[in-house]
């Protein structure tokens, strides 16, 4: 007869109903976490950048502990259409312009009773540790680079009208015979109106 204490007993509990709701990746479903039974599909710390495609019905999403940065409008309505608890905690969000349209459909759905979402921005900096539900568009902005890449083409442009101007100055340069001069020696011819000193 064994003996376990309480809390060991429902730890080991626990790791039994998670391994019966593990699946391993296979041709036919290569996220395990899709392929899992019941009404909690567990995809998180699988390392995703993006969410899952195909995902079957369901309860309980997890996607917490993730890389994902950013979610396309489409996934995030496509989430929607699930009816689930989403959890999506944890992640790598980049708080800029790419998720104005995002924080809208958030904003949105919290107002209409849904405020199972939350997305905890962590880049850039500034809006590190903020919920992007508080954020407002304007300050959901991306970095311009008009300036550089103006130079950069600019540069591309001019680059090889600036070397072959520089192959034609160095080729006249080389082509051109040095000045000669007239030696001191000997009489100097003058001409002036048709007469000429030097005798025929």
């Amino acid at each position: 007869f064994l003996c376990f204490h309480p809390n060991m007993l429902g730890v080991a509990v626990l790791l039994l109903h998670l391994w019966g709701t593990l699946s391993f990746p296979t041709p036919a479903c290569p996220v395990p976490c899709l392929c899992q039974r019941g009404p909690l599909l567990n995809c998180s710390t699988l390392g995703l950048t993006e969410i899952p495609t195909r995902i079957p019905p369901t309860a309980v999403l997890d996607l917490s502990y993730n890389l994902l940065v950013t979610i396309p409008v489409p996934a995030y309505q496509s989430l929607r259409n699930l009816n689930a608890l989403v959890n999506v905690s944890f992640n790598r969000w980049k708080c800029d312009c790419n998720l104005q349209t995002l924080r809208r459909w958030i904003s949105f759905d919290t107002e209409m009773g849904d405020a199972s979402w939350q997305v905890v921005c962590v880049s850039p900096p500034h809006h590190a540790g903020k919920d992007l539900l508080h954020l407002k568009d304007s300050e959901l902005t991306c970095p311009t680079h008009e300036s550089s890449t103006s130079a950069f083409i600019l540069g591309v442009l001019l680059r090889p009208l600036l070397d072959k101007l520089w192959r034609r100055i160095r080729s006249k340069r080389q082509s051109t015979p040095p000045p000669t001069t007239t030696s001191s020696t000997g009489p100097q011819p003058y001409v002036n109106e048709g007469y000429c000193d030097v005798e025929d």
